[in-house]
């Protein structure tokens, strides 16, 4: 969830800094930073790492917590089935990048590994579309969404932005993702 130290942006509420919505793809550049980081990281260095892995850690736990029956994981993440939200491609191979990563790095516990398999098959299920020629396109990807200028971060806003597909946005995680499962899994 994002935040304003100052609590002075629009979205911002004014007491404790916090957007209102929980914006999926906002928490899945965060989840992929964790572990690219941490490979950056010497594993001698547990007092670096320590935070790191600590919010590793409770990053699992809330995604576990959210992950759609499909494997995948909404738009705005904690209003599942809500009006208007639909479940989002960037995010959940972000998320499935994550996961991936972190049980092969030993970051967080393989007691994730059967939710990391289901996000895959979430991924490749319901949003790979496989065109008459063989090519496959990535579905379901928020186009552009965020926080500043004329952006309010509500609900609406969020399920307003345009739904597109192939963006780079989306296409890259489901690459990365796709690689970080043949490692975990070989």
């Amino acid at each position: 969830m994002p935040w304003d130290e100052q609590k002075q942006q629009d979205w911002a509420d004014k007491n404790t800094g916090l957007s209102p919505e929980f914006w999926a793809r906002g928490m899945g550049w965060l989840a992929m930073a964790l572990v690219d980081v941490l490979d950056l990281i010497d594993e001698s260095e547990t007092e670096l790492r320590a935070p790191l892995v600590a919010i590793s850690n409770d990053l699992a736990k809330t995604l576990k917590s959210n992950q759609d029956a499909t494997g995948t994981w909404w738009q705005v993440i904690d209003k599942a089935g809500q009006v208007g939200n639909y479940r989002e491609s960037s995010a959940s191979a972000m998320f499935t990048y994550f996961l991936a990563k972190a049980i092969d790095k030993n970051i967080i516990s393989n007691q994730y590994l059967p939710m990391t398999k289901l996000a895959y098959e979430g991924l490749t299920n319901e949003f790979i579309l496989v065109h008459d020629n063989g090519e496959i396109s990535l579905t379901n990807i928020c186009y552009v969404a965020g926080l500043g200028f004329g952006r309010d971060g509500s609900y609406q806003y969020y399920m307003n932005e345009p739904v597109a597909k192939n963006d780079p946005k989306g296409t890259v995680p489901f690459m990365l993702a796709s690689l970080a499962m043949y490692e975990l899994l070989k």
